[in-house]
């Protein structure tokens, strides 16, 4: 991969984060004062019986440095996930439906130089998908995981590893119950000191996908 490549990922993964952020506090702000009993406009895809929630997805991960973990090891990810939501359990700012990921993710590559190591792996996810207004609805995910690999990564640990992650994203309601997902992932991948060597790869991940309430 060139390095302008990865600049060019570099500038649209602050834009995705920026844009994330400043999507979601809006929204967080007037869940925290809307009454529960009124709906929004347009109508939320939020049912309060919960549901489910369907998507696809892709990311593309740059490496940082953290610790003394791998470097210049860049993370290129593509998947399917499945969230079951219950209904609406918090209040306040938090106000919105908690759920239950599966997230299987069938190709991941590592890439580092000319070098590519590619993966599989699943991951179980939290998700707290908050009840927001308009079109734009704020999602909080933490999780956990496994990948196994065609080859040592980073070369020298394991060919299996453990994946940590959490993100950050918006919801654009481009439908009654489809939306355009954009958001940000902190993903740290590791052997968890099953190996002869344990450095750990960290990436800063822009995440696109479609999402499908049901």
């Amino acid at each position: 991969m060139s390095q302008r490549f990865w600049n060019l990922g570099g500038r649209a993964l602050a834009a995705a984060l920026l844009f994330s952020l400043f999507s979601a506090a809006p929204a967080l702000a007037q869940a925290a004062a809307a009454d529960p009993q009124v709906a929004t406009s347009p109508p939320s895809p939020l049912r309060p019986e919960g549901g489910n929630v369907w998507s696809v997805f892709y990311g593309l991960g740059l490496n940082q440095e953290i610790n003394h973990s791998a470097r210049d090891i860049h993370i290129a990810s593509a998947g399917v996930r499945w969230t079951h939501l219950w209904s609406p359990k918090l209040d306040g700012i938090l106000r919105g439906h908690p759920g239950f990921g599966i997230e299987l993710v069938p190709v991941t590559a590592f890439v580092k130089a000319d070098e590519t190591a590619w993966a599989l792996g699943g991951n179980l996810l939290y998700e707290h998908h908050f009840v927001g207004g308009g079109r734009v609805l704020p999602v909080w995910k933490i999780g956990a995981g496994f990948l196994y690999a065609d080859r040592e990564v980073p070369a020298g640990e394991t060919r299996h590893n453990f994946s940590l992650l959490t993100a950050l994203g918006v919801d654009v309601m481009v439908a009654e119950r489809s939306a355009l997902f954009l958001g940000y992932r902190f993903h740290h991948v590791s052997n968890a000191d099953t190996g002869r060597i344990n450095p750990g790869i960290n990436a800063h991940t822009m995440m696109f996908g479609l999402t499908f309430y049901r």
